[in-house]
Order: C-alpha cells, then structure tokens, then sequence
C-alpha cells in the first residue's frame, strides 16, 4: 500500500489553515486551497501567528518554522489543486450544497487515486460519498480544534469506501500522532453525540439566568480541566454551527436550547445567545427544564447557584 505523501486542504480558515499546518509539521507536502487569495492569504497568516507563538514557547525553532511553511503551498482555486495529490481534505462551510460543489470539481481536476475527505462534523457521509464520482475513494475526516494541538480524529467510512481507501486515511493520521476513532456514519459520530448536548447545557443555563457565560465558563474548565469553556468555544471555532446543529437530531431525552437551532432564525450562536430573554430571579420559582437531579437541590431563581451546583449541572450533561 502506498502511503499518502502529498495533500491538499480546500478552505484556509481555522480548521483548514490548523490541518494544513499540522500536515506540514509532520513532513506532508500541502497544499492550502481557497477560493481568493486574500483567504489564502489570511490562512498563512494563521499558520505564521501559531508558529510565532511556537518559537516564543521553545517548541520549534525558527528553521523548523521555515521548512514547516515552506511545505505548504497557497493555491487559489479548487480547479487548481494538483492532479497528483493523493489526499484532499474539504475544511469549507458545512453546506451540503456547497461541499458538494466542491467534491465535484475535485472529481474533474484530481487523478483517479485520488482520496477525497469531509471535515464534515454533523453532514451524512454516506450522502457526500454518494454525491461524488469516486464513492470508493471517499470519507469522512471529522478534526478537532485545533488540529495542530488536538490529538483526536474521527474516521468515518462511507458504506461505499474500500478498505485500501480507509486504510491509506487512518494510516496518514496516525502519522500526524493522532489518536484514531473509526466510526460509522451516524447524527454526531462519536463525540459530537455527547459534546452537542454538554454546550446545549451551557446555553440553557444562561438562559435560564443560573450563571454568566464567563462563569459557566470557568466553571467548565475548572470541572473538566480544560482551556476553554463552551462559550468561549462557540466564539472561536469559525464554523462552530456546523459542530451543532445543521438539522441533525442526535436524539436523547435533552431540550435543544434555540442557541443552537439554526432553524429558530439565527444565523449564528452568537446571535442566538445575544437575543437570549435571560430571565430574571423570582423567589419561589423553581428551575425550568433542569434535570431531575438539579431540581432535587430546591434550587430556587433567587438563590445563587454556586460553583459546585454549576459544576454538577455540566458534569451531568456531560456523562448524560
């Protein structure tokens, strides 16, 4: 089996620009596609700011960080991409229309060999496979930000994928150092299926006036030992509604907050949280839509619900 050696990535925003970067750390030679060159541009630019912050950190030196970027090559154009690329990887909006779009033109311009991937996070893969003209050499790529810190990737085959095709993928992110989940094509793969539900907790509980962003927030990182909470996430991930909700129900007994339902006339979560009616403290009243559990502290809308009750409520969404 030949293994992949020459990638291309089509979009150069946070995750395209993360996976191109992450590629060439690892000796890959990149490609990184976009549309115009000021998008092209402003991906390098991403790359050059992380790796500055790389050097000032003593984790490469400034020659690792020379040859790192001369390994990625701006290309502007889908039509552009090379015929002898072996992966292309799509990191564009999630739009089923628009990637599919792309595939097609990758479908003319790429040599038969060619493995074509989705960054999808909640689209049908078995559907983007089927609308290709090369469903054997195609699957899903699902990283996580960011990719050049993120350990974990999801594989997720189409029903139509050979097992070379997944196989040649699998092998090629175990060569980038990341901890490989295959999975089958289903609403959230896997982390999506319980991370979807942990923001959606996040956003009813501003919602229902039981904590600030910024405290949930720290609550977050304090509970689960991370950098970054979920609004804060929500603010940085360019994209982070495909992460949610692009019509997929993931089912479960959870309430889907209007935050991340694209479909209640948000164009974003941002929007959405900004035109949250937080409602005010009123004694007596009890929480609305908490859990079972939450609801067996007494918590009341003029308590203060302190950090260990807060801490509780997201670690139960999370195991939930």
């Amino acid at each position: 089996m030949q293994p992949i050696q020459r990638v291309a990535v089509v979009g150069a925003g946070n995750m395209g620009s993360g996976i191109a970067q992450k590629s060439a750390q690892e000796e890959f030679d990149v490609q990184m596609v976009d549309r115009e060159a000021q998008w092209v541009e402003r991906g390098q630019s991403i790359i050059t700011n992380f790796l500055s912050e790389a050097v000032e950190r003593r984790i490469f030196s400034p020659q690792q960080v020379e040859d790192i970027q001369g390994r990625i090559t701006g290309v502007i154009g889908v039509e552009e991409t090379a015929t002898d690329t072996d992966l292309v990887i799509e990191a564009v909006f999630e739009d089923f229309d628009v990637k599919t779009a792309v595939f097609a033109t990758l479908d003319k311009v790429c040599g038969p060999n060619t493995i074509l991937a989705s960054n999808t996070s909640s689209l049908s893969v078995n559907a983007l496979a089927e609308a290709t003209g090369r469903p054997d050499r195609f699957v899903g790529l699902h990283f996580f930000y960011h990719p050049a810190k993120n350990r974990l990737v999801e594989v997720i085959p189409a029903q139509s994928s050979s097992q070379e095709t997944i196989n040649k993928v699998v092998q090629y992110c175990k060569m980038l150092g990341k901890v490989v989940i295959v999975c089958a094509d289903r609403p959230g793969f896997v982390v999506n299926r319980f991370f979807v539900p942990w923001l959606n907790e996040a956003c009813l509980l501003l919602e229902e006036g039981a904590g600030s962003a910024a405290q949930i927030d720290a609550i977050a990182c304090k509970a689960f030992r991370i950098g970054l909470g979920p609004f804060g996430l929500m603010s940085t991930v360019e994209g982070i509604d495909e992460v949610t909700i692009q019509g997929f129900e993931i089912g479960g007994s959870w309430q889907m907050t209007n935050a991340l339902r694209l479909d209640a006339g948000y164009s974003t979560i941002a929007g959405a949280i900004d035109a949250m009616p937080v409602r005010p403290y009123v004694a007596g009243n009890d929480v609305p839509n908490a859990p079972e559990f939450t609801a067996n502290l007494a918590l009341t809308w003029d308590q203060n619900i302190g950090d260990l009750n807060l801490m509780a409520r997201i670690e139960y969404a999370y195991q939930g």
